[in-house]
């Protein structure tokens, strides 16, 4: 085990059954929430290392979640992978704004997740 924690917030369950296998067997302690409200109450109570976010989800968007955590002194600096479907320089701006660390296109690859799940842990602790 890696010792790490993460929050996997998907409103599909067959992207949470496989991402959260893939992040099982990669040493990863895995969480999971159906949408940002419930991402958000999880947070809070189980404090996880870093969270991998959808951003089309109903409820509470992952853009609206992002923005929510970083308005939180504890969650400023919670590392945020981004998962999305739209390829636009727009999606990008508001992802960026505010305050997603990375992000992933869907369809994605398992091992480029876990590559850039690894890079932002290691970033998060030589801060």
């Amino acid at each position: 085990s890696t010792g790490h924690t993460i929050l996997l917030v998907d409103d599909e369950a067959d992207i949470q059954k496989i991402v959260s296998k893939y992040l099982t067997v990669a040493g990863f302690t895995v969480i999971q929430a159906s949408n940002g409200q419930e991402a958000l109450a999880k947070i809070n109570q189980l404090r996880p290392s870093l969270v991998i976010m959808d951003m089309m989800m109903p409820v509470m968007d992952g853009v609206e979640t992002t923005k929510k955590l970083r308005s939180q002194e504890e969650n400023s600096k919670l590392p945020i992978l981004m998962l999305t479907a739209r390829d636009d320089a727009d999606a990008q701006k508001e992802m960026f704004d505010a305050g997603v660390d990375d992000y992933l296109h869907k369809p994605f690859d398992v091992d480029k997740l876990i590559a850039r799940i690894k890079i932002l842990l290691n970033k998060r602790h030589s801060e």
